[in-house]
């Protein structure tokens, strides 16, 4: 996997997790569950929210000299539960579903605990951006990109996991977000314009690998410059 590819060039990986694992992908490295967590707080005995993954990370980081790259894998917006991935303080709209039986909601609030959801999802980034930026010494980045959208009553489908060959787009259209420090940005002569330009063209999950092992200045044969998203926008020097 990238992260394999990332510790054998000497980059320390670790995987912060508030699902059910990383399916082999980060088999045999540094590996965290929060799954059953007991951050104060934010965990109970049915699981623990998404920033409960930012509970003692500065000090990971710290601990650690050299490059490293960590992945949060988060629950984020996953269904059916979505009223169980945000605390009270964002129930801003509502109704909301606050069941797991989406069959006993109607549309509106199904939406409205989706919803709910993403603003949590903004703020756990915003967190996690703060906290990278806070980091003395260091020069950081933040990539998010989501694994899969989701059905939310369109033509009567909810959730996800249709096939690929006939998924419809809210299923298959996801966001990546990217975040740079001054100092990551001006180490890689990366060119935020051009980035935000960029950002218009059409990508895929298939360019995370290739632009995260550029991103990394990772040499290997798995390397394709073709796919790696920022390579356009590295200034010469």
């Amino acid at each position: 996997s990238l992260l394999h590819v990332l510790e054998h060039a000497g980059i320390r990986t670790l995987w912060r997790d508030n699902q059910t694992g990383c399916k082999g992908v980060c088999e045999g490295l540094a590996f965290e569950s929060f799954e059953h967590g007991d951050v104060p707080g934010t965990c109970t005995r049915d699981g623990c929210l998404d920033k409960a993954m930012l509970h003692g990370l500065a000090e990971r980081i710290a601990a650690q000299p050299g490059d490293q790259v960590i992945v949060l894998h988060q629950l984020g917006n996953h269904g059916p539960a979505y009223y169980a991935r945000y605390p009270a303080e964002f129930r801003r709209y509502m109704p909301e579903c606050a069941t797991s039986d989406l069959d006993r909601c109607t549309r509106e609030q199904i939406v409205n605990a989706y919803d709910n959801a993403v603003l949590y999802t903004d703020d756990f980034l915003a967190r996690t951006i703060r906290l990278l930026g806070e980091q003395s010494g260091r020069d950081t980045a933040l990539i998010y990109l989501s694994d899969h959208g989701e059905s939310l009553g369109e033509n009567g489908l909810y959730l996800h996991g249709v096939p690929y060959a006939i998924a419809p787009d809210t299923q298959t259209r996801v966001p990546m977000v990217m975040w740079f420090s001054p100092g990551f940005a001006a180490d890689r002569n990366l060119d935020i314009d051009c980035m935000k330009r960029e950002s218009h063209a059409p990508a895929s999950q298939d360019n995370l690998f290739h632009s995260v092992l550029g991103l990394m200045q990772v040499q290997t044969p798995e390397y394709d410059r073709k796919l790696d998203l920022f390579d356009r926008c590295v200034a010469p020097g």
